[in-house]
């Protein structure tokens, strides 16, 4: 006797459209870099001092590149499709399998852009620094969240932004409706858990090494170099160096230079010379480090210059 197997109700069953890979957003995802990151290269190098000392025109040049590009392409207007994106078959839809409005769009690229442009550098050289403090924060958990929801959910294969305008990417050569299943919930708990535990153990790090007389003398030099309003930040390290045997102690100084350094090696010296008359313990070190860097971003580009000089501080004073 032969059984039938019962006929399947395309109505009761609806087809479901499929939910992009992980490793194809990446991939599409790169080549969009890739493209806005080209005019903001030239940009950013053809005017290099200039953004240089306005870091925040870098910010806002980039946007104006950048933002564009994704906002239009990835909502109703473009289709859902970036260059990327119709490259690797994939596109940026609602619930209803739609493409999304310009205003959901902007609102999922703001999300998914603004945490890797709004760096600590930015932020610095923009807000106060107690409202910077905050905001580094803020943009640190939006980066971890976006990472961690790429990678590890699965279900949806939604992040951070995605959740937020309730987009999804999906595969391109399909129109149905999106069905997926619900989003774990539990993933928002335990980003927060992990974060909050980052948190809690830099508040524990920074409260034992507070306590050390290396770094009370660190933050007396930062203080005095951040004071003559010559660079826009300031990084100061107590070293040991072990070679042949023997140990050299000394301090290096990473200041970040507002506008143009033309005349390195003297400026490397007068803040050499800040550093030994700010810390009198200096001055029995073997070695001061001194590196200037100028930096900025334009977009998703990235630039950086840095110069570096060593030289123990009685010649540091000699100059």
């Amino acid at each position: 006797m032969t059984v039938e197997a019962p006929a399947v109700d395309s109505a009761q069953s609806p087809p479901q459209r499929i939910i992009a890979g992980f490793w194809r957003r990446v991939f599409a995802f790169v080549i969009d870099t890739i493209i806005v990151c080209i005019p903001c290269w030239v940009v950013g190098f053809a005017f290099f001092e200039f953004f240089a000392r306005w870091e925040g025109w870098g910010f806002i040049v980039g946007s104006l590149i950048t933002w564009p590009y994704f906002v239009l392409m990835g909502s109703s207007t473009g289709g859902g499709q970036t260059i990327g994106m119709r490259l690797l078959s994939i596109r940026v839809v609602n619930r209803d399998g739609r493409p999304i409005t310009i205003g959901r769009s902007l609102l999922r690229y703001a999300l998914l852009i603004l945490p890797f442009t709004l760096n600590s550098a930015t932020l610095t050289a923009t807000v106060p620094s107690s409202i910077s403090a905050v905001l580094d924060t803020v943009v640190t958990a939006a980066e971890f969240s976006i990472f961690y929801l790429y990678v590890f959910n699965i279900r949806t294969r939604q992040s951070l932004h995605d959740l937020v305008v309730e987009s999804f990417v999906v595969d391109a050569d399909h129109e149905e409706v999106v069905r997926v299943e619900p989003f774990w919930k539990g993933h928002f708990a335990i980003v927060a858990g992990v974060f909050l535990l980052l948190v809690i153990a830099g508040f524990i790090a920074q409260a034992r090494i507070q306590k050390s007389e290396a770094l009370a003398e660190a933050l007396l030099i930062q203080k005095v170099l951040l004071s003559t309003g010559k660079i826009q930040s300031a990084n100061v390290m107590m070293q040991e160096n072990w070679h042949n045997g023997e140990t050299a102690h000394g301090i290096e100084l990473i200041l970040k230079c507002k506008g143009a350094t033309e005349d390195n090696q003297r400026l490397a010296s007068e803040f050499a010379k800040i550093a030994l008359q700010a810390d009198p313990q200096a001055k029995k070190k073997d070695f001061i480090r001194v590196t200037l860097s100028q930096q900025f971003n334009v977009g998703l580009a990235q630039f950086r210059k840095t110069w570096t000089n060593v030289k123990s501080p009685t010649l540091w004073q000699e100059q």
